[in-house]
Formats: C-alpha cells, sequence, structure tokens
C-alpha cells in the first residue's frame, strides 16, 4: 500500500511523493551477491575501445547475459575507465576471484594502479 502526500511547491504547483506504508526488506531465502571489481588499464581495450580478446578470454567473458562476469568500458572525455566485474554468492571465492582477477591483469600490464572515482572524472571534465 501506498501512502500519498502532496507538497506545495513555492510557484504553486502541486508535487507528489509517494513512501512505502512497509519498510523495505530481503526475503527470508535470499543469498548475499559478491562483487569484486578492479580497474583495467587502456591496455585492455582494442583500437575500437572494446575489450581486447585476450581481456574477455583472461577473465571469462563470454558477452552472455547470464554471464556474472563483465567489463564496463566508460569514455569520459579523451579518456577511457575500463571496469573489470566479477560476482559470486560465496565471500570466500570472492576473496579469491579478488586476488587472481589482480594477479592476471598485472602480469598482463592490464592492472590499473591507483583509485578511479569516476563522479569525480565526470565533474572535471565539465
Amino acid at each position: 500500500m501506498t501512502i500519498m502526500s502532496l507538497v506545495r511547491l513555492a510557484a504553486g504547483s502541486l508535487f507528489a511523493v509517494s513512501a512505502l506504508a512497509s519498510p523495505a526488506h530481503a526475503a527470508s531465502n535470499a543469498t548475499p551477491t559478491y562483487e569484486v571489481k578492479i580497474n583495467l588499464t587502456s591496455a585492455a581495450l582494442d583500437a575500437s575501445h572494446d575489450p581486447t580478446s585476450a581481456v574477455k578470454s583472461a577473465f571469462g567473458i563470454t558477452g552472455s547475459a547470464a554471464a556474472r562476469s563483465g567489463i564496463e568500458v566508460v569514455p569520459i572525455g579523451s579518456e577511457y575507465v575500463v571496469e573489470l566485474s566479477l560476482k559470486t554468492d560465496d565471500y570466500d571465492d570472492a576473496a579469491t576471484l579478488h586476488s587472481d582477477a589482480i594477479a592476471v591483469a598485472d602480469a598482463h600490464g592490464w592492472l590499473y594502479h591507483g583509485d578511479v572515482l569516476k563522479t569525480q572524472l565526470v565533474l572535471d571534465q565539465y
């Protein structure tokens, strides 16, 4: 059930705000999902700014909608932020995935050694 409240704005128009009558909660049988994210350098991209086949192969990126891994490439100005994401339902698996992903990326020269704050990069562009 939704409770509707109306807020009068200074301009005289009405703005509707809805609130849930009961708080949201996870199902009792829900399992946590752990996501491992590491940043890669632009060396992980081909000339079209897509992940290279070597990168996809090294991390098991298939492009399947059911896959629990992926690479996000975000163009910001003239630079590209490359983020590898791996998901699992087990904390220990996540820890292993993290260390393995860093080792593989570092061995191939793809690991970005530093922090990437995408929001700050976008704000710096404008």
